[in-house]
């Protein structure tokens, strides 16, 4: 292959690809775009159910105090916060809700610990409210979470 040759076929080569030029940019972008949205929606769903899982884990471990130590001494409000602050590590403790309630479906449940008795129903909730990190694009970027517990007081 001559000189000439070669310099023909790669003149020839760049008329072919000078309309395509631009391609390769617009198609990474799009692309980009799309695995961005994508990675985003996968952090935030994941972050939630870490969210949740950790209130449930806490809320479970808050009920297992209540059932243990019902009627011996009773759980008290501020021995129930206290276990559920020590599970739920990585969340803001100040915002979380934590309503203790004895015999909740009875038609006057009584509200006192002190006079909670074995046999009795024990309701622990908890709740949260989850903020999205990509709030500032969303118009309501709050999801309260709330998990619920319910055990016989055995002691």
């Amino acid at each position: 292959m001559t000189q000439a040759t070669r310099i023909h076929d790669l003149s020839s080569f760049r008329k072919r690809n000078a309309g395509r030029r631009g391609n390769a940019i617009i198609e990474f972008a799009f692309v980009f775009v799309l695995f961005f949205i994508v990675l985003l929606t996968m952090l935030e769903l994941g972050r939630g159910m870490w969210v949740y899982a950790t209130i449930a884990t806490a809320t479970r471990r808050a009920g297992d105090y209540c059932m243990v130590r019902g009627s011996l001494r009773p759980g008290a409000a501020a021995d129930i916060t206290a276990v559920i602050q020590r599970y739920t590590a990585g969340l803001d403790q100040s915002e979380l809700t934590v309503v203790t309630t004895y015999n909740p479906d009875s038609d006057a449940p009584f509200t006192d610990p002190s006079a909670a008795s074995r046999n009795d129903i024990a309701q622990v909730r908890v709740t949260y409210p989850f903020r999205l990190v990509v709030g500032m694009v969303l118009p309501n970027n709050l999801l309260q979470m709330t998990s619920t517990t319910r055990v016989v007081v055995a002691n």
